[in-house]
């Protein structure tokens, strides 16, 4: 009985692998196959089409950061490629705090204007002010909410755009919902 039951599960195995990886191949090609596999494997819960460990160069991150949402002389984007629902968060120096229950301060113009709920690759939230206060502005994220069955961790990019000067690139490993990070502490004079 037991030998029917190991040659049924392999059986198993195999048929949803042949119906499984043909499907990948439109995403990836064969040569990734393998690592799928084993990523599946070692983590059943892993969502294939994500793979938050490969990060793209600080300058894609600021182009794509660049095309997201308004411009200002002051724009914060958070950028993170796993299923999780992150909030971009600002404080501005009037203690008003911007993110999704207060999208719009109307009396600094402050605005959340790209507010992503659903995670997965390609996420982002934005936060600008074409004419921003004088003050200090603190950014945070927080890890509001994960998906089920996904991954549930992973890194996240905050770029901030301040005036003319170069923009900044922050990293951080979001883990669990509920945490919250600063992530900067931006002057604007």
């Amino acid at each position: 009985m037991k030998f029917l039951k190991a040659v049924l599960i392999s059986v198993y195995v195999i048929l949803l692998l042949l119906v499984l990886l043909p499907r990948l191949d439109n995403y990836w090609g064969r040569s990734q196959h393998a690592r799928v596999f084993e990523e599946l494997v070692e983590d059943p819960t892993k969502d294939p089409a994500e793979d938050p460990a490969e990060d793209p160069a600080e300058d894609d991150l600021i182009d794509r950061a660049e095309d997201i949402g308004g411009r200002g002389a002051l724009k914060v984007t958070l950028l993170w490629n796993f299923s999780a629902d992150l909030d971009l968060h600002v404080i501005e120096p009037n203690g008003t705090e911007i993110y999704f229950r207060n999208k719009k301060d109307i009396e600094t113009g402050g605005y959340l204007d790209v507010d992503n709920m659903d995670g997965g690759r390609g996420s982002a939230e934005n936060i600008y002010w074409e004419n921003p206060p004088a003050g200090e502005y603190m950014v945070e994220v927080e890890y509001y909410k994960a998906k089920e069955n996904v991954v549930r961790k992973g890194p996240c990019q905050v770029v901030v755009f301040k005036g003319n000067e170069e923009p900044v690139v922050y990293n951080l490993e979001m883990k669990t919902v509920g945490q919250r990070e600063l992530v900067a502490r931006i002057e604007i004079e």
